[in-house]
This record gives C-alpha cells, sequence and structure tokens, in this order.
C-alpha cells in the first residue's frame, strides 16, 4: 500500500497490508490505531507516528527506508526491527514488551527519545545525535530493558535529557560523550540493574550517571591518552566529573584488551574522591600510569591499577591515598612492567596491599600494611611501610629477585601465613634500630635466615630449605619449622619464652653450650631422624615428637611443661652439667628405647619416668651415685624387671607402675624411704623376693587381683597392698613388722623373723597363714572388716615363737580351720560375727562354739 499526501493524512481505520509506503510533503498520524503491517517505508516532509502491535520493519516498500524532515514516532508492545536506515529530526521510540533494534549503519537522526516498559532499546546512529526530548517524550526510560546506544565515526552522543536503562547498558561515541545540563532539565544516565559502559573518544560528565552494577568509561581508540584530574582536552576526567558518577559497584577507566594510551593522574594537582562510594579500576594492556600529584578514595575502597605499563610517582607527594588508615581500602596492582623506581618510590599511605602482578617494585607505605592477595614480582621487590607488615592467609608473596622489607622500630614483620617464595631477602628498621616481632615463610629452595632485627618474637617457616639459625636474643618466642634441610645454629640462642622446632625428613642440631631456653622447648622429627639441644640452664620440654634419638644436655634440671607429651622413636639421652639435677617426664610419654644418662652421672638426682610405649626400656642406673628419688611408670609394657637398686646411698623415694607382671632382677632393692609397687593389668602379680631387699619405709604393692610376692631383709613397714581377689605373701626375714596402710588380699601368707604388727583396718577375705619365729615376737592382726563386715577370715594355720603372744581381730566371722600355736604367750581372739574353732588351740583342746560380739580365749 501506497499513500501519497501533500497534506495531514489521519486514520479512522486499520490498515492492513503487507507493506506500507508514505511519500508526499504532509504529515502521517497512523499512531492511535492498531494497524497490521509488516514492512514501513516513506520519504515524506511532515512528521510521521505509526503504531502496530504485532510488530514490523523498516524495510523497502518502493521507497528504500523510512525518511522524514521532520519526527518519527514508532510505536508497538512487539518487536521493532529495520533492514534499512531511518533519518529524522528526532526519533520517538514508544513501546511494552518487544525490543526496539535499531542498528542499521545508515540511521541519521538529530535527537532520541524513548519509552519502553520490559523491552530493551538498541539504536546505532551514522555521525552522531542527542538524547533529549521529542514530541512529548524526555529522555529515554526502559523499565526493564537495555539502553545500547552508538554513534559511529566521529559521531558524539550527547545526553541532555535523562536515560534510566533497567539492565546492563552500553553508550558508545565515536566522537565526544557528554552528559550536560540542558535548557529544559537534567542529562542524567541511570541503569537500575547491571553495569554501564560508555565508549567515546573525548568525554564530558555534567550530570549523574548512575550505575550500581559498575560503569565503563573507555576511549575509543588504542592510542588515546588518559588524564584523571588533568586537563588535556581528550579523554580527561575531572573530580566534579568523578563526583557525577554514582555506583556501588566498580568504575572503570581504558581498554583492558588493547589499551596503550598513558594515564596522567593528578596533571592539575591532587584530587579527593572519598565522596564517592564505588571502586575505581585503572585499565590498559599496556598503558603506563604517571602520578603527577596525588589522588584519595574515601574508606573501605579497592583501587586496581591493571594497566600493563611502568606506574610511577610524581614524588610530590602520596601518590595514592584510600580511606583513614583504619583497614579502610585495598589497592591492587594486577600488571605493572615496574612500579616506582629506586630514589622514588609509588607513595602510598593504605592498609591492605591485594593481589597483584609487577615488575621490579619500589612501594613505600606511611601506614603498617597487610596483604591480602597472592603478589607476584618479577624482579626485585623494595617495600617500605609506617607500621606492621603483615599478610593474611589468601595469598603468597612470590619475588624473582631480591626482596627488602623496612618497617620502624617497634613494628612487626608477620609474613607467614603463606607459601611466600623470597630470593635473597633483607629485613631492616627504618632509624637503624630493630623492629620487635619476625614471622617468615619461605619456600624457596635455596632460603636463608636473613639478619634478624626483631626482639621479641620470631618465626621460620622454610619449606624446602633447611633453618641455620644466628645468634638471637629474645623476649618473646622461636618458633622454627624446616621442610626442606636440618634445622641447626651458628650463633648462641638466648630466648625468654618458649621455643619450638619442627624439620620434615631431617634432623635438628641444636648443640651450642651457651644456648639458653627461659620457658618450655618442644622437637619435632620425621624420617628417623635425630634431634639434639643443649641448654646451659634447666630445660622444661615441651610436646615433642623425635622419630629416632632424642639428645638432651641441661645445665639443670630436665622437666616436662603440664600436658605436654613425649614420643622417641630410639630412646633419649641425657647429660647433665650442673650437680643436683632432675629427669621428671611425667607427661603421657611414648619413649621407644631405653632413656640413658651420660656426662658426669653424679649430678642426677631425681628420676621420673611416665612412659607409655611398649617398646620402653628400663634405663640403666649404675653410676648415678647421687640417685635420690626414683620414679618409673611404664604402663604400656607387658612384664616389668625392677632394676637392682643397691649401692645407692643417698636413694629414698621408689615408685615402679606397669600393666603387665612385675619381677625384679637379682641383686635386691635398698632404699631408705618409701616404695610403691603399682601393676594395672588385671590378673597380673607382683613378685619381689630376692632375698637382698631392704627397703627403709613403707612398703605399698597394688595389683587387680593378682598374686603378691614381697621379701624383706630387715624391718618392713607395710604400706598400702591391694592384691583384690588375689593372695599376698610377705617374708621377713629379719627385724620386726609394723603397718601404715591397709592391706586388701584374698589370703594372707606370713612369715617373719621378727614379731607382726598389722593392725590398720585390713580386709583379708580368704585365709591367713603365718609363721612367727624367735622368742617374744607376736603375731597382731586387725581385720576390722569396714569395707566387707560380713566377711569370714580363716586362720590356716599360726605359729609363734616362745613368749609371743597372738592376737587376732575381725569384724567378720572368724574360723580356726589349723593350729593356732605359741609356746607360751597369750591368744587372743575377736570376732564381730561367728567364732568357729576347728583345730587346737594353744594347748587346749575344747571345741568352742560361740556367737559372741567379742570372746577372748587365753
Amino acid at each position: 500500500m501506497t499513500l501519497d499526501a501533500g497534506g495531514a493524512v489521519t486514520q479512522s481505520g486499520i490498515i492492513t497490508a503487507p507493506g506500507l509506503e508514505l511519500l508526499g510533503a504532509g504529515s502521517f498520524a497512523f499512531g492511535t490505531l492498531n494497524n497490521a503491517i509488516t514492512t514501513l517505508a516513506g520519504n515524506v516532509t511532515g512528521n510521521v507516528s505509526f503504531l502496530d502491535n504485532t510488530g514490523y520493519a523498516i524495510g523497502t516498500v518502493n521507497t528504500v527506508g523510512l525518511t522524514s524532515a521532520g519526527n518519527i514516532t514508532l510505536s508497538s508492545s512487539a518487536a521493532v526491527t529495520q533492514s534499512q536506515l531511518l533519518a529524522a529530526a528526532g526519533l520517538e521510540l514508544l513501546g511494552t514488551v518487544g525490543n526496539f533494534t535499531l542498528n542499521n549503519t545508515g540511521n541519521n537522526i538529530t535527537k532520541l527519545a524513548a519509552s519502553t516498559t520490559t523491552g530493551s532499546l538498541n539504536y546505532t546512529d551514522s555521525n552522531g545525535f542527542a538524547v533529549g526530548q521529542v514530541n512529548t517524550t524526555k529522555g529515554i526510560t526502559t523499565t526493564a530493558g537495555a539502553v545500547n546506544l552508538t554513534a559511529l565515526g566521529a559521531g558524539n552522543l550527547s545526553v541532555q535529557q535523562a536515560i534510566l536503562a533497567g539492565a546492563t547498558s552500553t553508550l558508545t561515541a565515536g566522537g565526544e560523550f557528554s552528559s550536560v545540563t540542558s535548557p529544559t532539565g537534567l542529562g542524567t544516565v541511570e541503569v537500575t540493574t547491571g553495569t554501564l559502559t560508555i565508549t567515546s573518544a573525548t568525554i564530558n560528565i555534567a550530570s549523574n550517571i548512575k550505575a550500581n552494577g559498575g560503569i565503563t568509561l573507555q576511549p575509543s581508540t588504542v592510542g588515546q591518552t588518559i588524564g584523571l584530574n588533568s586537563v588535556t582536552g581528550g579523554f580527561d576526567l575531572s573530580t566534579s566529573e568523578f563526583l557525577n558518577l554514582i555506583s556501588s559497584g566498580t568504575v572503570v577507566i581504558g581498554r583492558s584488551v588493547d589499551g596503550a594510551g598513558a594515564y596522567t593522574v593528578g596533571g592539575a594537582g591532587a584530587f579527593d574522591l572519598s565522596a564517592t562510594s564505588y571502586d575505581l579500576t585503572l585499565e590498559g594492556l599496556t598503558s603506563a600510569i604517571a602520578f603527577s600529584n596525588g589522588m584519595t578514595l574515601g574508606n573501605g575502597r579497592t583501587l586496581i591499577l591493571a594497566a600493563g605499563g611502568a606506574i610511577t610517582s610524581g614524588a610530590t607527594g602520596t601518590d595514592i591515598t584510600i580511606g583513614d588508615g583504619f583497614n579502610s581500602g585495598i589497592l591492587s596492582i594486577s600488571s605493572a612492567s615496574t612500579v616506582g623506581i629506586s630514589g622514588n618510590a609509588l607513595s602510598t599511605a593504605i592498609d591492605l596491599l591485594g593481589a597483584s602482578t609487577v615488575g621490579t617494585t619500589f612501594l613505600s607505605n606511611s601506614r603498617a600494611l597487610q596483604t591480602t592477595g597472592a603478589i607476584g614480582v618479577t624482579g626485585n621487590l623494595t617495600l617500605t611501610t609506617g607500621g606492621t607488615l603483615s599478610q593474611s592467609v589468601a595469598g603468597a608473596v612470590t619475588v624473582s629477585g631480591t626482596t627488602a622489607f623496612t618497617v620502624p622500630t617497634g613494628a612487626d614483620v608477620l609474613m607467614a601465613n603463606a607459601a611466600n617464595n623470597f630470593g635473597a631477602l633483607t629485613l631492616t628498621s627504618s632509624g637503624g634500630s630493630t623492629f620487635r616481632d619476625l614471622e617468615l615463610r619461605n619456600a624457596n629452595a635455596l632460603a636463608s635466615v636473613p639478619t634478624v632485627n626483631a626482639t621479641r618474637n620470631v618465626l621460620f617457616n622454610f619449606d624446602n630449605a633447611g633453618v641455620a639459625l644466628p645468634a638471637l636474643t629474645l623476649t618473646g618466642t622461636l618458633d622454627v619449622i624446616a621442610g626442606g634441610g636440618p634445622i641447626t645454629q651458628t650463633g648462641i640462642l638466648n630466648i625468654a619464652g618458649n621455643s619450638s622446632f619442627a624439620s620434615t625428613g631431617f634432623g635438628i642440631t641444636l648443640g651450642n653450650s651457651s644456648n639458653i631456653f627461659g620457658s618450655n622447648v618442644s622437637l619435632t622429627t620425621t624420617a628417623l631422624q635425630n634431634a639434639t639441644l643443649v641448654d646451659s640452664t634447666a630445660l622444661v620440654l615441651g610436646t615433642s615428637s623425635v622419630s629416632a634419638l632424642l639428645n638432651l644436655t641441661s645445665g639443670g634440671s630436665i622437666t616436662q611443661a603440664t600436658g605436654t607429651t613425649l614420643t622417641t622413636g630410639a630412646g633419649i639421652t641425657t647429660s647433665f652439667t650442673t650437680a643436683a639435677s632432675d629427669l621428671i617426664l611425667t607427661g603421657a610419654n611414648a619413649i621407644s628405647g631405653q632413656v640413658a644418662f651420660g656426662g658426669t652421672l653424679a649430678n642426677i638426682r631425681d628420676v621420673s619416668i611416665q612412659n607409655n610405649s611398649p617398646g620402653a626400656e628400663v634405663p640403666v642406673l649404675e653410676g648415678l651415685t647421687n640417685l635420690r628419688d626414683l620414679t618409673l611408670n611404664y604402663s604400656g609394657v607387658g612384664a616389668f624387671e625392677v632394676p637392682t637398686l643397691q649401692g645407692f646411698a643417698s636413694l629414698r623415694n621408689i615408685s615402679f607402675s606397669t600393666a603387665g607382671p612385675m619381677t625384679q632382677k637379682s641383686g635386691g632393692i635398698s632404699n631408705l624411704g618409701t616404695a610403691a609397687f603399682t601393676v594395672t593389668g588385671a590378673g597380673n602379680d607382683i613378685t619381689l623376693d630376692d632375698a637382698a631387699n631392704n627397703f627403709g619405709l613403707a612398703v605399698s604393692l597394688i595389683s587387680s587381683n593378682g598374686d603378691q610376692t614381697l621379701r624383706e631383709s630387715s624391718s618392713l613397714v607395710v604400706g598400702t597392698m591391694n592384691a583384690g581377689t588375689g593372695d599376698l605373701t610377705i617374708n621377713v626375714t629379719a627385724g620386726a613388722t609394723t603397718q601404715t596402710g591397709m592391706i586388701t588380699s584374698g589370703g594372707l601368707n606370713f612369715t617373719s623373723a621378727g614379731s607382726v604388727n598389722l593392725n590398720q583396718a585390713n580386709k583379708i577375705e580368704g585365709s591367713l597363714a603365718a609363721i612367727v619365729t624367735g622368742a617374744g615376737n607376736g603375731f597382731t592382726l586387725t581385720n576390722d572388716g569396714i569395707i566387707d563386715e560380713t566377711s569370714t577370715l580363716t586362720l590356716a594355720g599360726i605359729t609363734t615363737g616362745a613368749n609371743a603372744p597372738i592376737s587376732i581381730f575381725t569384724g567378720g566371722n572368724l574360723t580356726i580351720s589349723d593350729n593356732v600355736t605359741n609356746s607360751d604367750g597369750a591368744i587372743s581372739l575377736k570376732a564381730s560375727g561367728d567364732l568357729t574353732l576347728a583345730e587346737p588351740l594353744g594347748t587346749q583342746h575344747p571345741q568352742v562354739p560361740s556367737s559372741l560380739l567379742e570372746m577372748f580365749l587365753i
């Protein structure tokens, strides 16, 4: 259908045709009824308005494209496309669901305005245009769609009325992009969801540009220079233009893929972007960034310098400031060829240095600094901070060349949270003084310990190298981990706090005789490697695990910290350089092998060893002439043989404990104090029957229903003796027997050459047999039955010498099943229950059935 008119054309009915051609000097108002065509074309002088909710295309209907000297209004709730050009003074687009896709490179309009709901708007113009007012529509609004506008060639894109986009959008101009205040309103741009990309040769932002998903501003040519507050007449952003950018995301400037244009920062002076709420990224494949004056970002902001050229300092103050100094922002330098130069480092006031990949770098930061991501330096790294230098666990620092860290006096270097890789490393304190703490992890196979200016806490973790410790004097702790070589020392170690040394696959040798360890020392080796430690003072061991032999030399006692354990694969050798030194290892230890004594054996006094290892061996004690107290708790072994203890003039208290049966070596035991023997395994016996035994004070025997046998060559003091249901056999070959502890047993067999007085609250559940020799040596037993008051004591025979009394007191029943005989002494029997005499009593032979609370037979 072709309509040709010299005046105004309206409609009262629907136009239906495959194609509609409009010609003439008149205007065509077809925007009120729902027409139905496929293609629209024409060449008119007046305005054109057209509505078709089924969708249509600008194409060829005899005439190619649609041209008007006035305005063109295209309306549809469906898609509107084109295969041929549009040309008009103004183009108005009105729609709902459908998209407007008008990207013919021949389009040529002066102004564009549009209003759609869920549809997107895509428009390309051959030589530039403005977003303004066309008819009654001002600017561009797409409630949920994108706005993608392109001005080709050297065309400018001027935003004179607001753009409101509902999705990620792009604005591209081959000439200048401008967002200006027009006479009729503010030329703002807003993307409510997603990002906004603006591409142009030059840029002029006089009103707000908003996209919370992020804004990208990029030059239209590869080599275009970029100015940040540097008036160059090119792609330059002044401070006010930065402030017109509104986003809670990131503003990206430059061309990441191919950008080569140099940045000039602060050419017109320092500038402050603290009032903005976006992060900032400067991009360029080979772009250099030159700071003439400083730039400032606000708290919590991130600045990424992703330019591949050199980054240089203006040497006029601080180049980059982020926030107010309280973990307030991040700087990342992702691809710079170099950063700063020697004598003119890039000057920053930042708190966090993020992931960076750079060449040789000179960076001077006025604050404490923490690295928060992986940092790779191809070349050398020289870093100076105004406070502590530290790193998070997020990434390692890798430097192919040399590394130099400088921190102020009293600050720390804490670089141990990731597997850093440093070559030659220098640590200094500004002003030539000392810093405080040093924590250093280095995965380089050639890692070496730098000169240490730290005075408090030091940690070295070398993943693939050994650690050779220089002379260190620390008021705090020392921790050393070596994964590729041994731990050794080249100077004296004087450590006031705890120390720990761990080597994987290699040994530990800390043998300087002047070492001083003021607190706990922990040692760890693997792969059957030994550890050697010398302390010129008393030594306190922390939790340690040595896969082979542990060699210890101490200038005082060797002890364990509370709650710690000691594990070795091939025992321990000890040496003490000071008299009256003790070895006290009382943790839940697992020492496979023997604890051996070397050096001056006379220096050793008390020995106490807790050892749960099944491979534990009893130490050799010969030569310990000043041995005083001895405790061996070997709970992990099977059979345990108590060592011979003779000739130790000062031997006082002794204690032995094991899980399996306990016997003793020949030669006996002689001590001045108490003796305790414990077997924890059920049914296992204690057999201490050497004729040379001579115990000084109370002897205690503890077993779990196992039998107990004890021989004493002198007087015996019975301590706690608990055999459960097992029998207790005691043989005292000379001297009297007294009691300080309770006897608990199934039966008691007592042979003594002296008097026996067992006067505690004993509990003997079975039979009692006793032979006491020597004139006047009596036998007294109290069996009060405190544990079991209904128990029965059976006398299986008691014999004493002339004029020796026999006294039996029981809290339960008393049955005499064998002779109770003395030559001329008194016999006293007391039973709280039944007293039954089944055998002769002394020289009398009556049968005395009795149910008395108390009975004395004399």
